[in-house]
């Protein structure tokens, strides 16, 4: 069921936003002239370009949804301000999010990553610290979502060394090798790539020298998809464990090399495989990045032969050089494990006044953190049962045995809390995504909060001692025999002139 969030014209183009709660995601359309020009689904509109927020980039294809502080969302979403805000109220923690959603905040990785660096740096262009900063908010989003490292799915893996790899200014370098279309100048190139070059761009007779190569095959590229590529790079590819066991032992490694024309929908091309040696500097870098991984976390990248400690082994995946350099290097940094997790209290209460749970939890934030694994929170809930709204503040903290807390006081008001609901809610929306857990508000009744008697009755509580069929057959005719005696005489007690037997 689709929950309108917001609608409105932006720019002659009808904007929607609906939330499907069940399946925790969001749904955006554009309509032009009342023709559907786009229906995307997503885990958050921000992360996924298609709403106006911190770092967001415009795509140029229709419009965004406008920025929260700029609109006023409808129903009972009107007291929130981002889609983020709406889910943190849904549900406690990502770990209770509905598999579509999981799914797809996996794949908005990598925009969510280049977001989060671009609002914290206030720049178009990142460098490694900023970028930093989006990669450990990623890696706590996986962490909530899936219990740490060793649960992540093979794809955030893969989708974060994309990541890390392509954008080469964290590592100021690029392991490819380029050229520019036609110019055919091998000076930076390795000779083995260049060899190679020529061996896949030969078909018949004696093998063509290296500029002619080039030109074959861009022009083969150019026929073929439609005459649009505009450069001419290769892309060294690796198999992570016998990489590892190779840069272990010299500077010289085996790579799968693959033409890159970087044009519209052209397929790289495959050229084959070759041995190459990086520079010494380079190679020393990447061992020191990977004896620090390995002494911290770095039980996915075992050497043939070894058995890796995770549940997740990326030995035998297949990344490009670049990508795996800057993943080690990652490891190493802990910015792909940024592993601290902080829970909300475990209460017991339920979220949804149709369900089982006598008391529901209506807001919920950390007031003071005292240090690494330990808080203190407040909590507001409302009882069914005596309905008052009730008042606790928990000290919370990590123990060997895991997460544990204890509630130090508590009260219990008919009057709605208002003042205390409204400083979490301003918590709320103060929250900055590297903060940590934001505050929850239950997205459910915050804009009913006040009106909550009204949700839910009274819970009529069933007798303890249920009469037997005995007593009961007993109390029916002791009932028939009081109806015979009071039929005798009438009874004036009601309207005048009326009899009531």
């Amino acid at each position: 069921m689709y929950e309108k969030v917001w609608s409105g014209d932006v720019d002659g183009y009808e904007i929607s936003l609906d939330f499907i709660e069940h399946r925790g995601l969001f749904r955006y359309t554009a309509k032009k002239d009342g023709v559907l020009i786009s229906d995307r689904l997503c885990a958050d509109p921000v992360d996924a370009g298609l709403m106006d927020g911190p770092g967001v980039m415009y795509n140029f294809q229709t419009p965004f949804v406008p920025n929260g502080s700029e609109i006023e969302f409808e129903g009972r979403f009107a007291p929130f301000h981002t889609p983020e805000e709406i889910a943190s109220g849904t549900w406690l923690s990502p770990a209770d999010w509905p598999q579509d959603r999981k799914r797809a905040a996996v794949e908005e990785l990598d925009c969510r990553m280049k977001r989060v660096g671009r609002y914290t740096s206030g720049q178009i262009t990142l460098d490694e610290t900023y970028l930093t900063f989006g990669l450990i908010d990623c890696s706590k989003r996986l962490n909530a979502m899936f219990g740490g490292p060793d649960n992540w799915p093979k794809r955030a893996f893969e989708l974060l060394f994309t990541s890390t790899g392509y954008k080469w200014r964290t590592l100021h370098k690029r392991f490819s090798y380029n050229d520019s279309f036609g110019f055919g100048h091998p000076s930076e190139i390795p000779p083995e790539v260049a060899e190679q070059i020529s061996r896949a761009a030969t078909r018949r007779g004696p093998m063509i020298g290296y500029g002619s190569a080039v030109s074959t095959l861009c022009r083969q590229s150019n026929t073929e998809y439609g005459g649009n590529a505009s450069s001419f790079e290769v892309l060294p590819f690796v198999n992570a464990a016998e990489f590892i066991d190779e840069i272990r032992h010299s500077d010289r490694i085996t790579v799968d090399l693959y033409a890159d024309f970087n044009g519209d929908d052209v397929p790289i091309k495959h050229l084959g495989m070759t041995a190459v040696s990086l520079n010494s500097l380079d190679a020393e870098r990447i061992r020191i990045s990977l004896n620090r991984a390995s002494e911290k976390h770095g039980y996915y990248w075992s050497m043939r032969g070894e058995d890796p400690s995770s549940k997740l082994n990326l030995s035998f995946s297949t990344f490009e050089l670049t990508e795996l350099v800057a993943a080690i290097k990652s490891c190493a940094d802990w910015s792909l494990f940024f592993n601290h997790q902080v829970h909300f209290p475990d209460l017991g209460y339920g979220l949804d006044a149709n369900g089982d749970s006598d008391r529901i939890l209506l807001a919920c934030g950390m007031s003071e953190w005292r240090s690494d694994d330990a808080q203190e929170w407040m909590a507001v809930s409302r009882s069914k049962s005596d309905r008052l709204y009730h008042i606790e503040r928990i000290d919370a903290w990590d123990s060997y045995e895991g997460p544990e807390f204890e509630v130090t006081e508590s009260s219990a008001t008919k009057i709605y809390p208002s003042d205390l609901i409204d400083q979490i809610a301003a918590d709320h929306n103060e929250f900055r995504e590297t903060d940590g857990l934001p505050p929850f508000i239950n997205v459910r009744y915050a804009a009913q909060l006040e009106y909550l008697r009204e949700v839910y009755p009274l819970r009529q509580k069933t007798p303890e001692n249920t009469p037997s069929n005995a007593a009961l057959k007993d109390g029916l005719a002791r009932l028939e025999e009081k109806k015979a005696e009071d039929k005798k005489t009438p009874s004036h007690n009601r309207r005048p002139g009326y009899f009531t037997y």
